[in-house]
């Protein structure tokens, strides 16, 4: 069976370009960078960072900039009432996510919706998600094995755990109203200055009494760090 030909162009490859045309006009997803945020919204306008191909009149293809995107929202992680949240500057790298319907009565009202437009997967119904990053914008003194939160570049301390930073409290207040006792039973004449931390005596020490404070037990996470 011969192939039908319209013209000089077989109808699979019509078939072809009208599918190629039709996938052209859905997104799926692109790198970009932010170009403003609105911190009342968290909305942000965004340049994508991927140009388009454009196929000109005499056959030829030409790369196109795509324009900057208005009005996108930011993710950031979520739920039951808590969030986590980061400043957003111009220039940070993002990932767009493009809808498969009509973002705009969503971002107006929320919940379920009819999204009216019959836009799928277009430009303007792209969601940012941030931090991801190409390779020259990696973060630096990346920690393989621990959970780490902060600035970029800066220093990383371990987190101190509320637990561990209480029982060592409790362990010297314990330890200064011990020695507060026994100079008292020994009507010892030196000065005892004690607060929730510190203890500070004359160098005397009664008989019964321990030659110095408890030693000071770490109170580190041992997975947490916080950087700057």
């Amino acid at each position: 069976m011969t192939t039908p030909r319209l013209g000089k162009v077989s109808l699979p490859e019509v078939i072809r370009r009208a599918l190629d045309a039709r996938t052209a006009e859905l997104r799926v997803g692109m790198p970009a960078t932010i170009e403003s945020f609105d911190k009342d919204t968290q909305l942000a306008s965004v340049r994508p960072c991927l140009a388009d191909t454009v196929t000109l009149e005499d056959g030829t293809e030409e790369s196109e900039a795509l324009p900057v995107i208005s009005d996108c929202p930011c993710h950031f992680p979520g739920g039951g009432g808590f969030s986590i949240t980061f400043p957003v500057q111009k220039g940070d790298p993002c990932w767009l996510v493009f809808s498969d319907r009509s973002l705009d009565k969503w971002l107006d009202n929320g919940g379920q919706v009819d999204p009216v437009a019959m836009q799928q997967h277009h430009l303007t119904d792209a969601s940012v998600f941030l931090g991801v990053r190409p390779k020259p914008g990696a973060i630096p003194d990346f920690d393989p094995d621990n959970f780490t939160i902060g600035k970029d570049g800066e220093s990383a301390d371990w987190a101190a755990l509320a637990t561990k930073v209480k029982d060592e409290i409790k362990a010297l207040r314990d330890w200064c109203a011990t020695l507060h006792t026994n100079f008292a039973a020994h009507n010892h004449k030196g000065t005892i200055v004690i607060s929730a931390l510190t203890c500070a005596t004359d160098t005397l020490v009664p008989p019964d009494t321990d030659s110095g404070p408890p030693a000071v037990n770490d109170v580190a996470s041992a997975t947490v760090k916080i950087k700057g």
